[in-house]
This record gives structure tokens, C-alpha cells and sequence, in this order.
């Protein structure tokens, strides 16, 4: 698996907006100067994430956005699942390969059984464990 800029940029922001979100909405604008992330690509990813029911986003004067659930209900796989085009540790996972060689066979499991393990442990992780013990007041931008 290769997770991309965007699946850490998204988990990057979930986490900005989880820190923030006490003081109101927050704005891509914010988020973007905070995690040094262009505005124009975070505000796609966003939309990805509200799409997927992981943010929530308002227009306008005060608008921003703010996480649709608590932080600790959005997991890292479901933030990835919804922004990368796959999560797979390998190709042809899916169920339907098949491999022609005893040999073939075994790896084609192995592989399986290691996806299942990543997403297991991703599955585990939320929004809340990426956000914790991260101090806003930590931040220093030059």
C-alpha cells in the first residue's frame, strides 16, 4: 500500500480541524497555513471528506468545516478508503484473482492475509489518536 500525499494531507487535516474545532468552524484557509498545504488542493480533499461523511462543510461568512462525527468514530482506514483510489496491500485482492501455481496460491494468501491486517490496524486508529496529544500552541510558522 501506498498511502499518497492526499491520504496524508486528509489525515493531516481531520486532525488540524479535530484541534480546532472547539473555537468554531475552521477554514481551508487556516488549516492550509497551520499545515503548510495549498489551499487550492486541500480544499478538494475537503469536499472528498464530505462526501464521505467524515466532515461536515458550511458557505459563506462563518462558514468552514468542522468533523461530522466525534474524532474518535472516524478511523484512519475510512479517511483513506474515502480519498485513495485503492488501500490494498497488493494488486488483485479483491476476491476475484486467481493464481494458476501452488505457488501462486500461497503468496495470493499471504498477501490477503497481510491486507487484512494493515486495514485491521488502520481500522483501530482514529482521528482522535492522530490528533491527540498534538498542542495547538505547538505550532511555529516562520
Amino acid at each position: 500500500m501506498l498511502v499518497t500525499t492526499k491520504g496524508r494531507y486528509a489525515l493531516t487535516a481531520l486532525a488540524d480541524v479535530a484541534q480546532h474545532q472547539s473555537e468554531g468552524m475552521v477554514t481551508v484557509k487556516d488549516v492550509a497555513a497551520r499545515q503548510s498545504i495549498s489551499e487550492k488542493y486541500l480544499e478538494s480533499i475537503l469536499k472528498t471528506l464530505v462526501k464521505a461523511h467524515c466532515l461536515l462543510g458550511t458557505r459563506g461568512k462563518g462558514g468552514g468545516y468542522k468533523l461530522a462525527r466525534s474524532p474518535d468514530e472516524i478511523t484512519v482506514l475510512e479517511v483513506l478508503e474515502a480519498v485513495e483510489s485503492d488501500v490494498a496491500v497488493a494488486e488483485g485482492l479483491d476476491g476475484e484473482a486467481e493464481a494458476g501455481t501452488s505457488v501462486q496460491c500461497r503468496l495470493l494468501e499471504m498477501w490477503r492475509e497481510l491486507d487484512g491486517e494493515v486495514k485491521d490496524y488502520l481500522a483501530g486508529k482514529t482521528v482522535a489518536d492522530v490528533a491527540e496529544g498534538v498542542d495547538p500552541a505547538d505550532y511555529y510558522v516562520i
